[in-house]
C-alpha cells in the first residue's frame, strides 16, 4: 500500500498511517479495515536509539460488524492478552467488556462495565478486577463519570478510586477541542471498547488537563493542528507544558 504524504487523500480518507517523534524516538502505527470500511487493527513500532519494538491490536468483528473481542499483542513483554466485548443486541449497545490474561502470578482478570445516559451515550465506567484474596470473586476499584459537550465529546473525566469499601476522589481530566474531524471515525461504544485514543470523541483533542483532588494541575498539554481540505488533521504539534515544554510531532496519512 502506498502510503503517500501526510495528508494525502487520493480516494477515500481512511487513516492508513501515524508517525509519531519525540526527540530521535519515533512511533510509527498502520491501520488496517475491512471491505467495509471497519477499523480493524493496527500494528505499531517504536524505535529508539537502542531498540525497535513492534505491537498489535486486533479487532474481531462478526458478519454485523459488532466488536466480539480486542486482542493485543506486545512486543516488549512477548506476550499478548485479550478482552471480550459483551455486546446488547436488543438495546443496540456495548455492555461491558472483560480479559482474560496471564501477565502475572496468580492467574487474574479485569473488566469494564459501561455505563450509559438519557441519549444511549456513554456515561462512564465501572471498573472492577479480580479479588486475589478468593480468587473466585471480582471488585470494584474504579468509577468513571463522563460529561460531554453538544457535539459528544468528553469534555470531563472524573476518576474515582474504591479503597476499604470506600469511594474517594482521584483525579480528573479537563479536555478541549477544534471543530474538526477526528482521522479515525468509531461509534462510541467502538471507541471505548478498543480504548482508541482521543477521549471517544467527534473533534480532534487540543488540550488536556490533569488534576488531582488536591484541586493542582499536574498534567497539562496543548496541541496545535494543521488540516487538509477534508478538515482532518495532517500534523500536529503537542506541547507538554507539565515537562518543560517538550514537544511531540504527529504526522497523519490517508489513502
Amino acid at each position: 500500500m502506498n502510503m503517500g504524504n501526510p495528508g494525502e487523500i487520493p480516494g477515500n480518507d481512511l487513516l492508513v498511517k501515524t508517525v509519531e517523534r519525540i526527540n530521535q524516538d519515533s512511533l510509527v502505527t498502520l491501520y488496517y479495515y475491512d471491505t467495509a470500511r471497519r477499523w480493524v487493527g493496527s500494528t505499531s513500532r517504536v524505535n529508539t536509539n537502542v531498540s525497535a519494538l513492534d505491537d498489535q491490536v486486533i479487532i474481531v468483528r462478526d458478519a454485523d460488524g459488532i466488536i466480539t473481542k480486542t486482542i493485543y499483542k506486545s512486543g516488549f513483554i512477548n506476550d499478548s492478552f485479550y478482552f471480550k466485548v459483551n455486546y446488547n443486541r436488543t438495546l443496540s449497545r456495548y455492555e461491558s467488556k472483560s480479559s482474560n490474561r496471564r501477565l502475572t502470578t496468580p492467574f487474574y482478570r479485569d473488566s469494564m462495565q459501561f455505563q450509559y445516559d438519557n441519549a444511549q451515550k456513554i456515561a462512564g465506567y465501572l471498573y472492577y478486577i479480580l479479588d486475589y484474596r478468593s480468587l473466585f470473586d471480582v471488585m470494584l476499584t474504579a468509577k468513571v463519570i463522563f460529561s460531554r459537550d453538544g457535539q459528544g465529546n468528553i469534555i470531563s473525566e472524573k476518576v474515582y478510586q474504591f479503597e476499604n469499601g470506600n469511594l474517594h476522589d482521584s483525579v480528573t481530566f479537563i479536555y478541549r477541542y477544534d471543530n474538526k474531524v477526528r482521522p479515525l471515525q468509531l461509534s462510541d461504544g467502538e471507541a471505548l471498547v478498543t480504548e482508541q485514543d482521543g477521549r471517544y470523541a467527534v473533534n480532534n483533542n487540543i488540550y488536556t488537563n490533569l488534576i488531582g483532588s488536591n484541586g493542582l494541575s499536574s498534567h497539562h498539554v496543548e496541541k496545535k493542528f494543521v488540516y487538509n481540505s477534508l478538515n482532518k488533521p495532517v500534523s500536529s504539534v503537542s506541547t507538554l507544558l507539565h515537562d518543560n515544554n517538550k514537544k511531540i510531532f504527529l504526522e497523519f496519512y490517508y489513502q
